[in-house]
């Protein structure tokens, strides 16, 4: 995937993000086994009312539990956490 792919598929996801009214409910810390702790962001599932999903920061990217992350997508979640991050001065790569 190329920075111009990726970029445009975080402006699109955090358009839908905005768009369906998610934000950033919670945030905290988790031990990554290996890397020790990590800052994680939790956002709220569209497709599963109820369920929170988690947005690791790892050392050089970002990752989410969701399904669309897991295959391979660009989610709504990693799009505001790295809305979140770049905001408070802290850029994470796309991928």
């Amino acid at each position: 995937m190329t920075p111009t792919t990726t970029a445009r598929q975080y402006a699109a996801a955090l358009l839908r993000a905005h768009a369906a009214g998610l934000r950033i409910v919670a945030e905290g810390l988790r031990v990554v086994p290996g890397i020790g702790a990590c800052k994680v962001y939790y956002v709220p599932s569209v497709s599963e009312p109820g369920y929170l999903h988690a947005v690791v920061r790892l050392p050089n990217r970002l990752t989410c539990d969701c399904m669309g992350a897991q295959g391979g997508r660009y989610c709504q979640h990693r799009a505001l956490a790295h809305e979140r991050l770049v905001a408070t001065h802290w850029t994470a790569p796309a991928a």
